[in-house]
């Protein structure tokens, strides 16, 4: 279950069972002295977000009758990393003058609060990541089933529960008649199958009231859709902020293969036609936007393979923390929580993501089948590691990263990327090529700044070049609109209008000379 309210599996349940049960044993002998002197209650039960409170009838000990009823008369507000401290309360409740000591309260009693204390803290992190993750696959699994299980494969080993939801009735059907599927990861060990049991899933044409409510009590927001599909999202999402009551905002992270992709995604869900300019105000009470990197690759999945998913098993996620002020971030196992993401993101997205595309294209330009096949290409792999070295330079100038750190990490890339096991088919790594050249994405990004600084971007160059090349493959539409640009305009107006380059960027006649060169 979603949401503020807590409802948890049986094996929690038996937790908090027994807290309560050693907590009322404790205090219950202390409570019938004072019960008819002072106005107090006759039961004070303990949740993970507050505690409640009430009568029993028909009598005031519980135990004194055979079929009691309890009555709750309050319950306190909900707050994150509450912990229930009965002396505390009993005493608040007491009248002027009288004190818990003046009663002889057992000095023990603290032993069991402080057990509590400590136990509500892990109970609550639990919770985080059990119940309100949920709310982490809804969204990544509005449009497509979390990008084929990136995001969704890290999610699953964490999660009490997952709620997909999908526009697409094919696959909502599949998961409403299937109780389970296996995400098996792949790595230079070898394979490791999971199967997954925990989930449903709405169908968000026909039941966007259910979405809406389930994003207003979730803890965290997330989604791997494709950053041009996050407009789409949005206002669903934004529905959902606006309907939240919990005294605590929810996080938004967007994990996309882009920088600042949370940020592009705050922006659809404030603009006036998701927002009206009157909610805007206590938007960050409801809700904090935080940038993130994730890193996973999915290769192509096999023919037939249904909801089942094959993903390689290292992962990488990267949060910043810094929007979640004061209220602490979300307590999420797995993510490396940082003030500056930015070192992060660009080293992710200039090295894997540049590495990864520049064997892609290479390696359809030159008739190579898989990513693999691609590296083993003494010729390509060369040309790739040139590429990742000119990368390297700008990210150990910018961020003080060490060579001999960022060298490590590129020989780790490289190793993943190579694996024969994953069987990624460069058509897949390199759709979408349209994207992949614009101003900030892993080609021209790094190679516009490097060009500013004086440097070399020889093979930087080459691999804009082989994705320039990258036209008409089938199942992509942007490639075949790549195609189309080329035909209809002049080198210079491609330059502009794919990669945003202008005159007064030094990349920009290099760039132009490319194209030409393509468009002979």
């Amino acid at each position: 279950m979603i949401g503020a309210s807590f409802n948890t599996s049986s094996t929690l349940s038996s937790f908090i069972n027994e807290i309560e049960g050693d907590v009322a044993g404790r205090i219950n002998g202390a409570v019938n002295d004072i019960a008819r002197a002072i106005n107090i209650q006759d039961f004070y039960s303990a949740h993970i977000l507050n505690y409640c409170e009430g009568n029993y009838s028909p009598t005031a000990i519980a135990n004194q009758t055979s079929n009691p009823t309890k009555n709750i008369t309050r319950c306190s507000n909900q707050r994150a990393l509450f912990n229930f401290d009965p002396t505390a309360i009993l005493q608040s409740e007491l009248r002027p003058g009288v004190t818990l000591s003046d009663l002889n309260w057992p000095s023990s009693i603290q032993n069991a609060v402080r057990a509590v204390a400590i136990a509500s803290k892990v109970m609550f992190v639990l919770y985080c990541v059990g119940a309100a993750l949920a709310g982490l696959a809804i969204i990544g699994a509005i449009i497509g089933l979390i990008n084929g299980g990136r995001l969704s494969a890290i999610l699953n080993f964490m999660l009490d529960f997952v709620v997909f939801v999908d526009v697409m009735d094919s696959i909502i059907e599949q998961l409403q008649s299937t109780k389970e599927y296996t995400v098996t990861e792949i790595g230079g060990e070898g394979e490791k199958v999971n199967k997954i049991t925990n989930y449903r899933a709405i169908n968000s044409k026909t039941h966007e009231d259910d979405v809406v409510k389930e994003i207003s009590e979730a803890d965290i927001v997330t989604c791997a859709v494709g950053p041009n599909v996050l407009k789409f999202i949005a206002p669903v999402i934004a529905k959902g902020i606006h309907k939240r009551t919990a005294s605590y905002p929810m996080a938004v992270i967007a994990c996309e293969n882009a920088i600042g992709a949370t940020d592009t995604l705050a922006g659809f869900i404030r603009d006036p036609k998701n927002t009206p300019e009157n909610q805007l105000k206590d938007l960050p009470e409801r809700a904090r936007f935080a940038n993130s990197a994730i890193d996973r690759i999915v290769p192509n999945q096999a023919p037939h393979s249904g909801l089942n998913v094959q993903i390689e098993s290292f992962f990488e996620w990267v949060v910043e923390s810094t929007p979640f002020e004061p209220h602490g971030h979300p307590e999420i196992s797995g993510v490396n929580w940082v003030t500056d993401l930015k070192p992060y993101i660009e080293r992710k997205l200039f090295t894997v993501n540049t590495g990864h595309a520049a064997a892609a294209y290479y390696g359809y330009n030159r008739g190579k089948k898989m990513i693999h096949h691609a590296l083993e290409d003494k010729e390509i792999g060369q040309i790739v590691r040139e590429a990742l070295s000119e990368t390297s330079r700008l990210i150990v100038k910018k961020h003080g990263i060490s060579e001999s750190d960022q060298k490590q990490y590129v020989d780790k890339i490289i190793k993943r990327i190579s694996n024969p096991h994953l069987e990624d088919v460069v058509e897949r790594v390199g759709r979408a090529p349209l994207r992949k050249l614009s101003r900030k994405e892993r080609f021209v990004g790094p190679a516009a700044e490097l060009a500013e600084m004086g440097d070399d971007v020889k093979a930087l160059l080459g691999c804009i070049e082989m994705a320039f090349r990258f036209q008409n493959v089938e199942g992509d539409d942007e490639s075949a609109e790549l195609a189309k640009i080329l035909k209809d305009n002049d080198a210079k107006a491609v330059v502009e209008k794919v990669c945003g380059l202008t005159e007064k960027d030094k990349l920009y006649p290099e760039v132009v000379k490319v194209v030409e060169k393509v468009q002979k």
